[in-house]
C-alpha cells in the first residue's frame, strides 16, 4: 500500500490490523494525526513501514518486536513519545531504521546494546539523530561494541546526542562502513592507528568534536573525513 504524499489526514485506520497480508505500508508526507494503531502488529507479513513526516502522536506501544519480516522501519519526524521496547530486540530480519527528534528512545546504554545485539544480524542503515541518547560521559558509545560482529552495517548517522568520552579507538573494526557521522556530540580523544582499515569508508564527519589526529593514512576509495572543533577544522580527502 503506497500513499506516499498524499495530502491525507485524521488518523490510521485499525481496520489495517485486519489486512494480515499486506507487505508494504507507506504513509510518508502526509499530515496523519493520532496513535500508531496497535493492532497493526498482527500484519504478520509487514516488510516495509514507514510513516515518517506526518504528525503521529502517543506514547510508541505498538509491539512491532512481533514482525518478524520487518526490513524497514522509519517512524522519525513525528511527535511520538516514550521509548523504543526491548521487543525491539526480535526484529532479526530489520535492515533499515531511523528515529530522529520527536520519536525518542530514552533508553540507558545497556539497553540499547541489548537490543541492536538481538536484531543486527542484517541491519544495513542506522540512523538515531536528535535524539539525546547520551549522558556526555566516558563510555556513552560502549553500546557500539555490540556492533562489530554486524558484518552487513554500512551507514551510521549517530548526529546530536550528546555522546561523550574517548571511544573511537576501536573505530579501524568497522572495516565495511561507507558512511559514518557522529556530528554534535561531546567525544573527544584521539583517532588512533587504524583508521586506515576503514577500506570501504566514503565519508565520515566529526563535526563539533575535540578530536586530536594522531596519525591519518590516505583511505582507499574516495573518501572525505572531516571534523571541526573549537581548535580544528580540516578535512582530509583520499583517493588511493
Amino acid at each position: 500500500m503506497d500513499l506516499f504524499e498524499n495530502s491525507l489526514s485524521q488518523e490510521i485506520p485499525p481496520e489495517l490490523g485486519h489486512l494480515s497480508r499486506l507487505k508494504y505500508l507507506n504513509l510518508n508526507k502526509n499530515l496523519l494525526g493520532g496513535e500508531i494503531p496497535t493492532n497493526i502488529s498482527f500484519c504478520s507479513n509487514l516488510i516495509e513501514i514507514d510513516v515518517r513526516w506526518n504528525v503521529l502522536v502517543g506514547k510508541n506501544s505498538v509491539e512491532f518486536g512481533s514482525l518478524s519480516k520487518l526490513e524497514l522501519l522509519f517512524i522519525h519526524a513525528n511527535n511520538l513519545t516514550g521509548g523504543i521496547p526491548l521487543t525491539f530486540g526480535n526484529l532479526s530480519s530489520l535492515q533499515k531504521f531511523s528515529a530522529t527528534p520527536n520519536s525518542p528512545m530514552l533508553l540507558a546504554n545497556w539497553k540499547i546494546s541489548h537490543i541492536l545485539h538481538s536484531m543486527l544480524n542484517r541491519l544495513n542503515f542506522l540512523s538515531l539523530t536528535s535524539i539525546h541518547l547520551g549522558s556526555g560521559r566516558t563510555g556513552d558509545l560502549s553500546f557500539l561494541q555490540s556492533l562489530l560482529n554486524t558484518t552487513d552495517l554500512e551507514i551510521m548517522a549517530l548526529i546530536d546526542n550528546n555522546f561523550g568520552g574517548i571511544s573511537l579507538g576501536f573505530i579501524g573494526n568497522f572495516t565495511w562502513l561507507r558512511i559514518f557521522l557522529v556530528d554534535g556530540n561531546r567525544i573527544s580523544g584521539s583517532i588512533l592507528n587504524g583508521i586506515e582499515n576503514l577500506v570501504n569508508l566514503e565519508r565520515m564527519e566529526l563535526w563539533e568534536s575535540q578530536i586530536i589526529v594522531v596519525r591519518i593514512q590516505i583511505i582507499r576509495k574516495h573518501s572525505i573525513l572531516s571534523w571541526q572543533s573549537d581548535e580544528f577544522n580540516f578535512a582530509v580527502f583520499g583517493t588511493k
